[in-house]
């Protein structure tokens, strides 16, 4: 099976600076905002956009109706969904998977029911430092004053697809946002290989 990441690649080499390699080089800027050492704040100026007529990879619902799936898992109820599915699994599969998201002011009242603790400010947050949380900055799209949008993918969950069809996003992100939270998935989800990995078997033994 042959997977091509043309799009992806090319916004990446072209329109992503290189970060800076220390604390101590300059910050370094790009369409998503300021790239320093080890982390990224997203500017507002780009991120969103108004959602399609169908429901895609990337777009933003509010939590405002009994159709999203409880959050007992977590503890307390999120304010937020966006969907981390292939858009195409969203338009023909059964399920979807979604990823809750948070107001900061409800972020921060549930902090260490996340596991976030001190010495671990929020503003290490809000910069995308934290590798499970994705930080969306203040927008009038969303409609929750100026404060940012925090998506948990540590908790992200199932729902049926038919019933999400029957919602309507709020916003959707851009190329360059949508971009970017593929890669946090990515980054997420996956990870490089260690030292007891080396130790794994080429073949099956039987």
């Amino acid at each position: 099976m042959r997977t091509h990441f043309d799009q992806m690649g090319h916004f990446f080499h072209s329109l992503i600076p290189t970060h800076p390699a220390s604390k101590r080089d300059d910050v370094a800027e790009s369409v998503l905002g300021i790239h320093t050492h080890r982390s990224l704040k997203l500017d507002a100026a780009n991120p969103f956009a108004s959602p399609a007529n169908f429901v895609r990879q990337g777009d933003i619902f509010v939590n405002d109706t009994g159709m999203f799936p409880k959050t007992d898992h977590i503890g307390f109820p999120c304010t937020h969904w966006l969907v981390a599915s292939q858009t195409w699994t969203v338009t023909n599969g059964h399920f979807v998977s979604i990823v809750p998201g948070y107001t900061e002011t409800t972020l921060k009242e549930h902090y260490e029911s996340l596991g976030i603790r001190p010495p671990n400010p929020y503003s290490a947050v809000r910069e995308n430092k934290k590798p499970r949380l994705v930080a969306l900055p203040p927008h009038e799209i969303l409609g929750i004053g100026d404060e940012s949008l925090v998506f948990d993918m540590e908790a992200m969950i199932l729902m049926a697809s038919s019933s999400l069809k029957e919602l309507s996003a709020i916003a959707s992100l851009t190329f360059p946002a949508h971009a970017y939270m593929c890669n946090r998935l990515a980054q997420y989800l996956f990870r490089d290989v260690e030292r007891w990995d080396d130790e794994r078997p080429t073949n099956s033994k039987t």
